[in-house]
């Protein structure tokens, strides 16, 4: 739910990029979409509870920004660890 992450195998050589099928959350950044894509979040006493005027459960709003995020390639990171 929160985000998906992967190591060892191809992701242990600095030098290999990381294979493409591997962000299954995220667009690649340079095939997203060129239109920014505004969203308006409703919180009650801090707590998220609505996208765009719609009302929604903890788990689906959660999925539901993180799936408009990912469209547009927002998390994605690739990090290498010593």
């Amino acid at each position: 739910l929160w985000h998906c992450s992967h190591e060892g195998g191809v992701l242990e050589d600095p030098a290999s990029p990381p294979p493409a099928d591997l962000f299954v959350l995220t667009a690649d950044p340079s095939h997203a979409p060129n239109v920014a894509e505004e969203v308006t979040i409703r919180f009650d006493a801090g707590v998220p509870v609505a996208v765009d005027g719609v009302p929604e459960g903890p788990v689906r709003l959660i999925e539901h920004l993180n799936a408009l995020a990912g469209r547009h390639g927002v998390g994605r990171a690739d990090v290498v660890e010593d």
